[in-house]
């Protein structure tokens, strides 16, 4: 129990996606919310040491060198007013979902056709229940 309920949570995600065929080779990153928390820095840390290319998702400035740290090849910031759109432009291969809410939704638009998608914990707002709802 070393890794503890965090390390434990991101195996299986990370298991699930290379399960789904995500692939190293796929085109774009895996984008990670909530990557500061355990789920998220266990993901970083064991999907950079699996060879993928991965973006994480901040809110503060101040842990930009610790994602880095840890293993993150570039670090982006949510703009929630980009999110209002239908569709986004297709940036990323894949993702790990620790937030939920408007960030999903937008990691949703963002990820490409065949993407995988893995969302834990709880979420952030009954925001991404309605738009599924509508769609």
């Amino acid at each position: 129990m070393q890794i503890g309920t965090a390390g434990f949570t991101s195996a299986i995600a990370i298991e699930k996606m290379l399960l789904n065929k995500q692939s190293p080779n796929d085109w774009g990153p895996i984008v990670i919310s909530g990557a500061t928390g355990g789920v998220g820095s266990f993901s970083i840390n064991i999907l950079n040491k699996l060879g993928f290319e991965s973006n994480r998702y901040y809110k503060k400035k101040e842990i930009y060198s610790y994602l880095k740290d840890i293993g993150a090849s570039e670090i982006i910031k949510f703009n929630s007013k980009s999110n209002n759109k239908l569709l986004n432009s297709k940036i990323f291969a894949g993702a790990i979902d620790n937030v939920g809410g408007r960030i999903l939704d937008w990691i949703i638009k963002s990820t490409s056709d065949n993407g995988n998608i893995v969302s834990v914990g709880m979420a952030q707002s009954e925001n991404l229940i309605q738009l599924l709802y509508h769609l």
